[in-house]
């Protein structure tokens, strides 16, 4: 370490790596009170996917209000099995229906189903559904452009993979520091690789598809998935599709959904890449359309 302390070293190492670095004193004691690393590589690609941002919490997440609702009916009812089958059951499909008219009518079977159980249904209404449905049921959710990010799990997944790295809860911060640069090394070698798998591989023969062969290639598998399990879903609600569409996938991906795929599907006419939200045609990081570009750019912030 050449005479350097612990936190001269890691700065030292954060220089050494390209690392973006800002940090505070308490200049009364001269003691580090505030300190940000941050890869420059997670610089290039917030900027380049601007649109999500995902904070690891628990309070008052869907993970939260499930495991609270089951030990709370478990509490009231004095049955494990009836409150699992309630939570898995009428509650999941209660928050993920996302037509409003069937969420309502849902929710009156479940105050009558229930309605002799009034401590229970003043806990479920007065704690969760009154105060914050709209934070979490699909009905209102699905009116928000989230890709798919609903729930904490990715955050928390990533932080697994990190304590895997770690293997103890006790190290020298620059011993922490060289495991943490691994882990994210590893983490955007393998975004670059599925990037590049979603340019150089075609996904179920998508080319030879009449509604898909122009965006093959240029948006990622992923959101290609999507498509095609909504073109079947187009297929069967042809008789009624602008009724029974609800337009999720538009409103909360910026696909195309069942009742514009409808269309295509008959006349065989094929997507352009406009139908779909630049989010989806970023195949590259640092490769930003003018739309990813106009807003602040992060030293702005």
């Amino acid at each position: 370490m050449q005479g350097r302390n612990t936190m001269e070293e890691v700065l030292c190492l954060s220089a050494e790596r390209g690392y973006i670095v800002f940090y505070r004193n308490c200049e009364d004691i001269n003691v580090l009170s505030d300190i940000v690393i941050t890869h420059p590589t997670s610089i290039v690609m917030i900027r380049t996917w601007p649109y999500v941002l995902i904070m690891d919490t628990t309070y008052k997440t869907s993970k939260n209000i499930d495991q609270n609702t089951l030990a709370k009916l478990t509490e009231l009812v004095k049955d494990e099995e009836v409150a699992t089958r309630f939570v898995n059951g009428t509650r999941h499909k209660l928050i993920n229906e996302i037509d409003e008219t069937e969420y309502h009518r849902k929710l009156e079977l479940l105050k009558t189903k229930w309605q002799r159980r009034r401590d229970f249904l003043h806990y479920l209404f007065n704690t969760w559904l009154n105060p914050l449905a709209h934070k979490f049921c699909k009905v209102w959710t699905s009116e928000v452009l989230h890709f798919s990010v609903e729930i904490t799990n990715y955050a928390e997944s990533e932080h697994s993979v990190l304590k895997l790295w770690l293997s103890t809860c006790h190290g020298d911060l620059d011993t922490v520091f060289l495991n943490v640069d691994s882990v994210i090394e590893s983490q955007i070698a393998e975004i670059k690789s599925s990037l590049d798998i979603s340019k150089l591989k075609e996904k179920f023969n998508a080319k030879s598809n009449a509604i898909l062969k122009n965006i093959s290639s240029h948006i990622i598998h992923w959101a290609l998935n999507k498509i095609w399990f909504e073109i079947k879903r187009a297929r069967e609600i042809v008789d009624d599709a602008q009724n029974k569409c609800g337009h999720y996938l538009r409103k909360s991906h910026g696909l195309p959904c069942a009742c514009e795929l409808l269309g295509g599907y008959e006349y065989f006419l094929p997507l352009q890449l406009e139908d779909v939200l630049v989010f989806w045609r970023i195949l590259k990081s640092g490769l930003r359309s003018p739309s990813v570009c106009s807003g602040h750019g992060f030293r702005d912030a």
